[in-house]
């Protein structure tokens, strides 16, 4: 009489286990980013103190993407930098000399006034990035951190554009790209409300568009992987 196998009836059995685990794992990732999409959701993460309670337990205060900033700033103590879709200023701080940062939510602005309250080195406006009410060249260097990712192709054009116009030096940009293996990357993301994430080849066509790009690299920032680009502005002023 033959032996029973009995380790084929366990693996058969781990193997239904697993994909039982993993077709719950993904009905949890699909409503978790059904309900993070939600309008109300949204509404809620419009007030820049719910957004910031929201996103602080799953990117932390950003310190690796905050050193690498200001690594690739460069900026001097009297190099003016300029913080595009700077938000409630959380990246002021790697700037040592004068800063302005612009956004088009005023209750972010208004948040990250209050938080610099008293530092006359820190401006913050509330200003359409696509229409800077800027001189050209009026910055050393500029930033634009974690925002492309908001914004359809053409908005992105006009934003970048306008940064060629006003920054006479270096602009840095980072943003995140997808990551299929990290359906808590893709949770943060869409928290974040960032219905635009490219991949490193689109995003690279897009900023070439508009800029020289002297360098890039991802990195791990928290949960997610984002992508340094260090650029110039094209052609000569």
């Amino acid at each position: 009489m033959p032996r029973r196998r009995r380790g084929c009836r366990k693996s058969r059995r781990g193997r239904r286990l697993g994909e039982g685990r993993q077709g719950l794992s993904g009905r949890l990732r699909e409503g978790l980013g059904r309900a993070a999409k939600h309008p109300r959701a949204r509404a809620l993460l419009d007030d820049p103190k719910v957004f910031k309670a929201v996103r602080y337990p799953l990117v932390g205060a950003q310190k690796r993407t905050k050193e690498l900033v200001r690594r690739e700033l460069g900026a001097g103590p009297e190099d003016s930098v300029l913080d595009v879709c700077c938000g409630t200023g959380d990246f002021a701080g790697v700037v040592d000399g004068p800063y302005l940062g612009v956004d088009l939510n005023e209750r972010f602005v208004g948040l990250a006034k209050e938080r610099y309250a008293g530092n006359s080195s820190k401006r913050f406006e509330v200003m359409d990035a696509t229409r800077m009410r800027l001189d050209a060249g009026s910055f050393d260097r500029a930033m634009i951190v974690n925002a492309m990712h908001h914004f359809d192709d053409d908005l992105n054009r006009g934003i970048l554009a306008e940064l060629s116009r006003v920054v006479r030096e270096r602009i840095v940009i980072v943003d995140a790209i997808p990551d299929p293996e990290g359906w808590l990357s893709r949770l943060v993301i869409q928290s974040d409300r960032g219905d635009h994430v490219r991949p490193l080849p689109k995003q690279l066509g897009l900023i070439a568009e508009q800029l020289n790009i002297e360098r890039h690299y991802t990195f791990e920032s928290g949960f997610i992987v984002q992508v340094m680009f260090v650029c110039s502005p094209m052609g000569e002023r």
